[in-house]
């Protein structure tokens, strides 16, 4: 079933990532919309069972294995847009690449 509320409207280069943008009919009015930011290598991190203890203590299971992470696994990256401006003007570009720097900035603490 194809959905008519969203559907992507293009693609902005943002550091060596393409983060498409989405057309969301039903999306909200305040600035540029939503965006889903993750780490660039999701696979990197521990998937598994985790235990806290009452101090906040984080402890693993005795057969856990813990993955290898780089700085480079870790960095936040932008993954979708989703705005509800059906049409990309150079000013809606202009704000999003504003709003991906600082975000940028701000999520990997630089």
């Amino acid at each position: 079933m194809k959905n008519d509320n969203i559907h992507e409207i293009g693609v902005i280069r943002f550091n060596d990532i393409d983060v498409k943008i989405y057309y969301d009919k039903h999306g909200s009015d305040v600035g540029l919309g939503y965006c889903c930011w993750s780490v660039r290598n999701p696979d990197s991190y521990y998937q598994g069972i985790v235990y806290m203890g009452e101090n906040g203590k984080i402890t693993y299971p005795d057969d856990a294995v813990i993955p290898e992470q780089t700085e480079s696994d870790k960095e936040m990256f932008p993954r979708y847009i989703l705005i509800k401006k059906e049409i990309i003007t150079d000013d809606v570009l202009l704000a999003i690449q504003t709003y991906l720097e600082k975000e940028y900035k701000f999520r990997n603490s630089i």
